[in-house]
C-alpha cells in the first residue's frame, strides 16, 4: 500500500507539471487533468485512512490492485504530454511520427477513460472508509468529505491510559466556559488518537452534548473540507456554494447546542481561517461546549487559542504496561517464560512501548525491526564517519519477505527458489543468460530492466518488442563488449519513455546516434566505463538530465552543457582549454548550473582557469560535494588554478586526489569552508594541513569537519593529537601511508574517537 500511495505522490506532480504548462495543450485536456488531479488527491487520502482500518485491508487488496495499474496507465498519458510538450518548445514537432491532432485525440480519450476508472475505484474505497460523496452545484469537484461514525471505531482494551481518560473526563465535566478548548499533543503513536476516540465513545461522556462531530483533519485537508464534513454529520444535504455561506450554516446548525467536536491530526493551519472559524462558534455554540485538537505539534494547540492549562501529553507506558500490549498481538495465547523473558528484553532494548492501543502496536512492530536490523540485515560496504551503507546482504527471512512484497506489488514472479521469472505483468525484471529473449514480447508492462547476462551473442533491437513502457534500463552488471552497439542504441532510442539509462557495460560503445535525442524524459544518463566514447554532443537535447555521469571518459564535453538547467550532478567534467576544446563546455559555464549538487571534475595539464573566474563555483550556492582530480600534474600552474577554484560555504564533502604541488589551496581552511563535514585527500605531496582555529577580523572558525581521510601523504607531516584537539566534532578517520603522522595514530588504518 506504500508503494501505491508514493506513486500517486509521483503522478500528482507530473499532473501538477503539465497544468504550470496547460497554455499548450488543449481546452479539454486541462479540465482533464484537474479532474485527475483531484481524484488522486482524494484517492491518497483515502489510502491513509486505510492504514487504521486494518479488518478492512483484504476488503480493498484487489482494488488496490486495480488501482496500481491505473497509476501506470496514467503515468504513461502524462510522461506522453511531457515528451511531446519537450518537441513543441524546441520547435521540432515535425520529426514526430504520429499526427498532431490525431495524438490529440487520443490522449484525449484515454485521459477520460483512466479518470472514469479512478471514479469508480474512488466510490469503491469510499464505501469502505464511510466516505459519502457530494455534489456542487458550483461545479467543485473537491466535494467528498470523511464522515467519523461509531462503526469506525474499534472498541479495545485500554492499556496505560486510564489516567489520562479521567483528567480529561474531569476537564470536560467541570468545565464551566461556553467552549473549552483542549489540546492532546504527542509524537506519533502515543495514544492520542485513541484518547479521542474513547472519549467520543464513552456514553456517560456523549450524555451530556447535543451534537457530536468527529473530523478527520489530516494533511490533506483544505479549510472548505473539513466544515462540509462537520455539515455532513450535521445535515444530510448542504446547497451552499462558497466558503462564507458555510460557515454561516454551520453556526446556523450549531446554534444553543453543547456540541463535543474532535479535530484529529491536525498539522497546519490557516490562522485566518481558524480565527473566523472559532468566533462564529463560539458564538453559536451553547455553554458547556467542548472541541479537542489532537496534533503531534504544540504550537498548534497555541495558534488555535488552546490555554497551556488544558494542554496533555499523553505518558510512555510502564514497563508491564508495554509487555501487556506487545504480548496481545505477537501471541495468541500467554507466552511461556522463555517467550516472557526474551519479548521483555526485546521491549527493554525498544526503550518500551509508546501506544495505549491494541491497534497501534504496530509502532512496537517498528521499533523491534530497527533493534534486530544487525541480525537480519548486514552491511558490506559502509562509509565509516556517517554510517552510509553502500552495498549489504540480507538474512534468508529478509529475501523471503522481498520476494513477498515483490509479488504483492507486481514488481515480479519468482520460483520456489528464488529465482525470477518472466511473465506479462511483470514490471521489474534482472535478465539472466538463462532467460528467452523471445519472452520480451510478452512484456509490455516491464517498466525496469537490469541486464547481467554477459552474453555478447543476446541481440537488443526492435526484434525483442518495444517495451514502450520501460522507464530503467541497467547494463551496469553486465560487460558487452562485442555487441553491436549500432543496432542497441538504435533500439535503446525507440523507448521514449526511458528515465534512467546506465550504459557502464556497453564498454565497445564510441558515439551516440542521432536517434538519441528522442529520449526527451531521460532524467539520469550514467557512461562510466565507456572508455571508448569520444563523441556525446546529442546529449544536450535532453533538457531534464538531473544526472550525467561520464565516469574516467577521456572526453571534453560539447557547448550546450550549461543549458541544462536541471542538472543537479555531473561526473567526470574534464576540465578543458580553448585551445584544446575551442568550442566545448568550458569552466566558466559551470556558473549557469545553478541546481548542482555534485561536481566531479579533473583538472590538469590541458586545462585553462582565468582569474576572472574565480567566483565560478561560489555561483554554485546549492553545491554539496566537490572532487577534484589533479591528474598528477606536476607542472606548478596547477598550483594557480586551484586557488582560483573556490568552492561555496554550503559544501559539505570536499575529495581532492593526486595532486602534487606541496601547499593546498588557500581556500581550503575553516573558514572558507565552514559547514564541511568530511574530506578526503589521496595520493597528494602536501607537507601540512592546518588544523588549528582561524581568526578572521576578530572572529575565530574552528573545522566542523566529522570526518577524514588521509592516504597516501608520504610527506604530510602532522600531530595527531593536536588534530584531536582542534576538530572537536572529528570521529571517525581512514589514515593509511601517512609515515610521517605522529602518535597515537601512526599503526592505525580507522581511527574512531573514544566516548567517555
Amino acid at each position: 500500500m506504500a508503494v501505491v500511495d508514493a506513486m500517486i505522490q509521483i503522478l500528482t506532480q507530473q499532473v501538477f507539471t503539465i497544468l504550470k504548462e496547460q497554455a499548450r495543450f488543449p481546452l479539454d485536456f486541462k479540465d482533464q487533468f484537474e479532474l485527475m488531479k483531484t481524484k488522486l488527491d482524494l484517492t491518497k487520502a483515502l489510502l491513509a485512512d486505510t492504514e487504521s482500518l486494518k479488518e478492512k485491508k483484504e476488503v480493498i487488496k484487489a482494488s488496490l490492485i486495480t488501482l496500481r495499474g491505473l497509476i501506470y496507465e496514467a503515468d504513461n498519458i502524462m510522461t506522453d504530454c511531457l515528451v511531446r510538450d519537450e518537441y513543441e518548445k524546441e520547435g521540432s514537432c515535425t520529426s514526430l511520427t504520429f499526427n498532431k491532432p490525431l495524438f490529440w485525440y487520443q490522449t484525449g480519450k484515454k485521459l477520460k477513460d483512466v479518470n472514469s476508472k479512478l471514479d469508480a475505484m474512488e466510490r469503491s474505497l469510499g464505501n469502505h472508509l464511510r466516505y459519502q460523496e457530494q455534489s456542487d452545484h458550483g461545479g467543485d469537484n473537491t466535494s467528498q468529505v470523511m464522515k467519523y461514525t461509531a462503526q469506525d471505531y474499534v472498541p479495545s482494551e485500554v492499556i496505560g491510559l486510564e489516567e489520562d481518560l479521567e483528567k480529561l473526563k474531569g476537564w470536560i465535566r467541570d468545565t464551566k466556559d461556553k467552549l473549552l478548548r483542549v489540546g492532546i499533543f504527542g509524537m506519533g503513536g502515543l495514544g492520542k488518537t485513541t484518547i479521542a476516540q474513547k472519549l467520543f465513545n464513552d456514553q456517560h461522556v456523549a450524555a451530556g452534548y447535543d451534537k457530536m462531530i468527529w473530523v478527520s483533519v489530516s494533511q490533506v485537508s483544505s479549510d472548505r473540507r473539513i466544515v462540509r464534513s462537520m455539515l455532513d454529520q450535521l445535515e444530510s444535504h448542504c446547497s451552499v456554494s462558497d466558503e462564507t455561506p458555510l460557515l454561516h450554516k454551520l453556526n446556523e446548525l450549531l446554534k444553543g447546542k453543547i456540541c463535543l467536536i474532535v479535530m484529529d491530526d491536525v498539522w497546519k493551519i490557516n490562522q485566518v481561517w481558524w480565527n473566523q472559524f472559532f468566533s462564529g462558534l463560539d458564538g453559536a455554540v451553547g455553554k458547556g461546549s467542548c472541541i479537542i485538537i489532537t496534533t503531534r505539534k504544540e504550537d498548534v494547540l497555541t495558534s488555535m487559542g488552546v490555554g497551556r492549562s488544558q494542554f496533555h501529553k499523553p505518558k510512555e507506558l510502564t514497563d508491564n504496561d508495554s509487555w501487556l500490549l506487545f504480548r496481545k498481538p505477537a501471541f495468541s495465547s500467554y507466552p511461556d517464560a522463555q517467550f516472557e523473558k526474551v519479548g521483555k528484553e526485546i521491549l527493554k532494548k525498544c526503550g518500551g512501548a509508546s501506544t495505549g492501543n491494541q491497534g497501534n502496536s504496530s509502532t512496537i512492530g517498528f521499533k523491534i525491526i530497527f533493534n534486530i536490523t544487525r541480525c537480519l540485515v548486514e552491511a558490506v560496504s559502509r562509509r565509516g564517519y556517517d554510517g552510509r551503507v553502500y552495498c549489504c546482504k540480507v538474512h534468508d527471512m529478509v529475501r523471503e519477505l522481498i520476494i513477498r512484497i515483490a509479488e504483492e506489488e507486481s514488481f515480479g514472479k519468482f520460483d520456489e527458489h528464488g529465482r525470477q521469472e518472466m511473465t506479462g505483468d511483470s514490471r521489474w525484471l534482472g535478465f539472466t543468460s538463462e532467460m528467452n529473449m523471445e519472452s520480451f514480447r510478452k512484456s509490455s508492462k516491464l517498466r525496469a530492466l537490469l541486464i547481467t547476462s554477459a552474453d555478447d551473442q543476446v541481440v537488443f533491437d526492435r526484434r525483442i518488442g518495444s517495451l514502450g513502457s520501460l522507464r530503467v534500463l541497467d547494463f551496469s552488471l553486465t560487460k558487452l563488449a562485442k555487441i553491436s552497439t549500432e543496432k542497441l542504441m538504435e533500439w535503446i532510442s525507440s523507448l521514449k519513455r526511458l528515465a534512467y539509462l546506465n550504459l557502464s557495460g556497453v564498454v565497445g560503445l564510441k558515439e551516440l546516434p542521432k536517434s538519441f535525442r528522442k529520449l526527451r524524459n531521460l532524467q539520469f544518463l550514467v557512461f562510466a566505463g565507456c572508455n571508448q566514447l569520444v563523441k556525446i554532443d546529442l546529449i544536450t537535447s535532453l533538457k531534464k538530465l538531473v544526472v550525467l555521469d561520464l565516469g574516467s571518459c577521456l572526453l571534453y564535453l560539447p557547448s550546450g552543457i550549461e543549458k541544462l538547467s536541471h542538472l543537479q550532478e555531473l561526473s567526470g567534467f574534464n576540465v578543458a582549454s580553448n585551445s584544446r576544446s575551442p568550442t566545448g563546455f568550458k569552466f566558466c559555464d559551470l556558473q549557469k548550473l545553478v541546481q548542482l549538487r555534485v561536481l566531479r571534475m579533473s583538472i590538469g595539464k590541458d586545462s585553462e582557469i582565468k582569474e576572472d573566474e574565480r567566483e565560478v563555483l561560489l555561483k554554485l550556492e546549492k553545491l554539496k560535494v566537490l572532487s577534484i582530480d589533479a591528474q598528477d600534474c606536476e607542472d606548478n600552474n596547477i598550483s594557480t588554478m586551484l586557488n582560483i577554484v573556490s568552492p561555496p560555504p554550503s559544501l559539505r564533502e570536499l575529495y581532492l586526489k593526486r595532486y602534487h604541488p606541496e601547499t593546498l589551496p588557500t581556500w581550503i581552511n575553516p573558514e572558507k569552508l565552514s559547514n564541511l563535514q568530511y574530506i578526503c585527500i589521496e595520493n597528494a605531496d602536501i607537507i601540512d594541513f592546518q588544523t588549528s582555529p582561524k581568526s578572521v577580523d576578530g572572529s575565530v572558525f574552528r573545522w566542523n569537519i566529522e570526518g577524514l581521510c588521509f592516504k597516501v601523504l608520504r610527506k604530510l607531516k602532522l600531530d595527531w593529537k593536536e588534530l584531536e584537539k582542534d576538530m572537536l566534532l572529528l570521529r571517525y578517520a581512514e589514515v593509511s601511508d601517512c609515515p610521517n603522522l605522529r602518535d597515537p595514530i601512526s599503526n592505525l588504518v580507522i581511527w574512531k574517537r573514544s566516548v567517555d
